[in-house]
């Protein structure tokens, strides 16, 4: 009985680590992907041809501003997320 109330808890404390490794997977993706895009966008912001349309870098530096934030945001949910995975592995 009492390996049966352990199998128990282990397939419980399972059902609550599935959905925060899938979450933190995610969130991880998303911030691989935002950083390709940033390192593309730097790489345009780089070109000294692109100051010659003030409009475009204009834009194209707001972007940069927004995207940073974005990673950044993305950064502490997935930290959060990993840290939350870390503590319900300690209680398994």
């Amino acid at each position: 009985r009492s390996s049966q109330n352990a199998r128990q808890e282990k397939a419980a404390a399972r059902e609550t680590i599935a959905p925060l490794k899938k979450r933190a997977a995610e969130e991880e993706a998303r911030l691989e992907k935002l950083n390709g895009i940033l390192e593309r966008l730097d790489k345009t912001l780089a070109d000294p041809n692109l100051y010659a349309d003030i409009a475009r870098a204009a834009k194209l530096n707001k972007e940069r501003a927004a995207l940073v934030e974005a990673i950044a945001t993305s950064e502490e949910k997935w930290l959060s997320l990993l840290e939350k995975l870390e503590n319900a592995d300690r209680v398994d």
